[in-house]
């Protein structure tokens, strides 16, 4: 179902990689968290991620990073699936194949133009990784059907317009029209903004009131789409600050992000990493978002009210 008029502006999903970003999120009074999978497979098998104590709800993301890595995932949906249900994980995306990561392009006159297929991948026509991605949907959704544990979120791939509507085609096909949960994939790479917006409004049309939500979503197209999508996810929160605090002391100062509430803009606020440390920086970056996150609540309210 759609939001209702009162309801939160999205729902929003903490990015979270390390047992400091999880710990830093305790500042707040819960949180929900989206873990990736590809960070938690160690070559042999999965690790457990590390989570907040004030966790509400787990989305496992499906790891496009070992994808692009390894030209294939190197988990079948079995074990993907195992470890979804381990972690008691609400949602799980579908193992789709990231299009951004297989093609080189260019943007022109409004739409992706391909040049070629990036290295070591096969040279495939898109609708290949297109049906590759809807086949590993559906044995997802199969043990989901088994055992009703944890809900899939189809990823809808594309890279043209076009190429995200032949995506959902081949789903309907397959007898996934009523299905009620569904995302957005190769979007989070995605610098032109106009295009992330027509692609999730165009996609909106045609999934009607059923729950959507965007992988990676830049915080300027959620500031377009804050009534268009009801789920959006980022590690924006964390991307500026030193992952080896060890490295610090060449690589300061260290920039965080903070929410200009008169501007409506994050800016760029250098600082001494020694000063504060890795931990106490992530817990102002949540800050910052968590007012961010607020304010794009009231644009949600002023819209329905408008």
């Amino acid at each position: 179902m759609r939001r209702e008029a009162g309801e939160v502006a999205l729902e929003f999903w903490w990015v979270v990689t390390t047992s400091t970003e999880a710990r830093a999120l305790e500042i707040l009074d819960s949180c929900d968290v989206l873990v990736s999978a590809g960070s938690l497979w160690d070559g042999c098998k999965f690790k457990l991620p590390y989570l907040p104590r004030n966790v509400k709800r787990v989305f496992v993301d499906s790891g496009a990073q070992q994808f692009y890595k390894l030209k294939r995932y190197p988990y079948d949906a079995k074990r993907y699936y195992e470890l979804c249900k381990a972690v008691k994980a609400c949602f799980c995306a579908s193992l789709d194949a990231p299009l951004d990561e297989v093609y080189v392009y260019d943007y022109s006159r409004g739409d992706y133009e391909v040049k070629g297929v990036r290295e070591g991948f096969p040279r495939e026509d898109y609708r290949f990784w297109l049906r590759y991605t809807v086949e590993n949907a559906l044995k997802v959704f199969e043990m989901y059907e088994r055992d009703g544990a944890v809900k899939p979120v189809l990823a809808i791939q594309g890279l043209r317009l076009e190429w995200f509507h032949e995506c959902l085609d081949m789903y309907f096909e397959q007898g996934f029209k009523g299905y009620r949960y569904w995302g957005i994939g190769s979007l989070c790479l995605d610098k032109h903004i106009d295009h992330v917006v027509k692609v999730a409004k165009s996609l909106r049309k045609r999934l009607s009131d059923k729950w959507v939500h965007v992988w990676g979503l830049d915080v300027r197209a959620a500031l377009r789409l804050v009534n268009v999508i009801d789920s959006w996810d980022t590690s924006m929160w964390h991307m500026l600050v030193c992952p080896k605090p060890q490295l610090s002391a060449r690589l300061i100062p260290k920039k965080l992000r903070v929410w200009d509430s008169r501007d409506k803009s994050f800016k760029e606020v250098y600082v001494d990493y020694h000063d504060y440390g890795r931990r106490r920086l992530l817990e102002l970056n949540i800050t910052a978002f968590t007012e961010f996150l607020r304010y794009l609540e009231g644009l949600s309210k002023q819209a329905k009210l408008a």
